[in-house]
């Protein structure tokens, strides 16, 4: 999927996710003819490395 549909299935705003793209929490497109696609499995993936809510960094930080 696209930019905006990549932020949109995991509802965030288009700035927040490139944010999170230059700093290496989401994972960077695919190519195809130029255009930039990102995985849905992938956006799954780097969605559920973010902690919880309630969570400490620390715990979230074992995790990895």
């Amino acid at each position: 999927m696209g930019r905006v549909e990549a932020a949109a299935y995991i509802g965030i705003s288009c700035t927040k996710f490139d944010e999170l793209r230059k700093s290496g929490r989401i994972s960077r497109p695919r190519l195809i003819d130029g255009r930039k696609l990102w995985d849905v499995l992938e956006l799954d993936a780097d969605f559920e490395a973010f902690p919880v809510e309630g969570e400490t960094e620390e715990d979230w930080k074992a995790v990895l």
